[in-house]
This record gives structure tokens, C-alpha cells and sequence, in this order.
């Protein structure tokens, strides 16, 4: 029963985040804590006291950000009369910054990031798609995720099959450290990212 409820959580997480919106904060709202999204772009009008970070999508600030903003495939953008007292960031995407709206430093961005952005993005919705697009793209990107994870849980199931079984066993017999484990586990890469 609870493997079902599990499944349909998951499910459920997928379904709302291929129907949801691009996030905005619009010019009169402040957000205690951080923004973050996987494929959605991002667009800051307000004031986010906390980080902004998206994986594959585009971040535009026209506000401010009390944290870093990081976009780790997508574009970053901060316009003029913007402020972002901390790190902007873009592994492979590029950065597009007013100067006088840093108070932190400028990382990536370099000039080969829009021709990684592009390659990563097809995973990711483009910001000109139509809607239908654009949640097709983030379904499959799901999709991709999915079958990926599997198959890497699959590889790792045939390459030890003995060390799998006995971490089933242990996990099955103790089922409270299991849950505390992946609990602190889940805590420390939701961290990380």
C-alpha cells in the first residue's frame, strides 16, 4: 500500500509540474525563501529573499533577489534597475547583467555556454513554444528522467546482484532506519542542488 501511495505521489508531482505555469513574482509580492524549478523559466519582478535557481531554464530579473541566482543550463538576464545582492551564475548558459545591479560576482557564462544551453535544452521547453510545446517538452524531459533512472537502477541491480539483494534484506528488515536514511539522504541532495 505504501509502495502504491509512493508511485501515486510521484505521479501526481510529475503531472503538476508539466501543468504549471512559467513562475513570476510579480512588482508588488516579496517570497520568504528561495525560487526554484527544474524546467520552468523564471521571472523576477518582485523581491525573492532567498536564491533563484533553475536547471534548464531561463531566469530574468527586473527586481530583487537577496540570495544567488543560478541557472544551470539556461539564461540568466538581470535588467537594468535590478539588484541582486549575491552570485549570478550559468554553467552553460549565458549571462546577460547590468553592471550596476551586482553586488556579488558573475560565474560562466562563457562564450561556448549558448551552444551547450541549446543541446541540454532539448529536454526543456523553448520560452517562444506554444503552451501544448511547451508541456510536451517538459513531459519528456519526465519521461527521459524516468527511463534513465531506471535503467541506471537496472545496471546497478545486474552489476551486483548479491550487494543488492542484502542492502533488500537489511532495508526490509529495518525498515525505520531505511525511512531515517533516506530522509537524511533526500536532505542533503535537495542541499546540494
Amino acid at each position: 500500500m505504501l509502495k502504491l501511495f509512493t508511485a501515486f505521489v510521484l505521479i501526481l508531482t510529475l503531472v503538476v509540474g508539466a501543468l504549471h505555469p512559467s513562475n513570476t513574482i510579480p512588482r508588488d509580492e516579496r517570497i520568504e525563501g528561495n525560487v526554484v524549478t527544474i524546467t520552468d523559466d523564471i521571472r523576477i519582478d518582485g523581491e525573492v529573499f532567498g536564491d533563484v535557481t533553475s536547471w534548464t531554464g531561463n531566469i530574468l530579473i527586473s527586481g530583487h533577489v537577496r540570495g544567488d541566482v543560478v541557472s544551470y543550463t539556461g539564461n540568466v538576464t538581470v535588467l537594468p534597475g535590478a539588484h541582486v545582492d549575491g552570485s549570478t551564475m550559468s554553467l552553460n548558459g549565458v549571462i546577460d547583467v547590468d553592471p550596476t545591479a551586482l553586488g556579488g560576482s558573475v560565474i560562466g557564462g562563457g562564450p561556448g555556454g549558448k551552444l551547450v544551453s541549446r543541446i541540454v535544452g532539448v529536454f526543456a521547453p523553448v520560452p517562444y513554444a506554444p503552451a501544448g510545446a511547451a508541456n510536451l517538452g517538459r513531459w519528456l524531459f519526465g519521461m527521459a528522467l524516468a527511463v534513465a533512472t531506471l535503467m541506471f537502477c537496472l545496471l546497478l541491480i545486474g552489476a551486483w546482484p548479491n550487494r543488492t539483494a542484502a542492502v533488500s534484506m537489511a532495508l526490509i528488515k529495518h525498515p525505520g532506519r531505511a525511512v531515517v536514511l533516506g530522509v537524511l539522504v533526500g536532505t542533503a541532495l535537495t542541499t546540494l542542488l
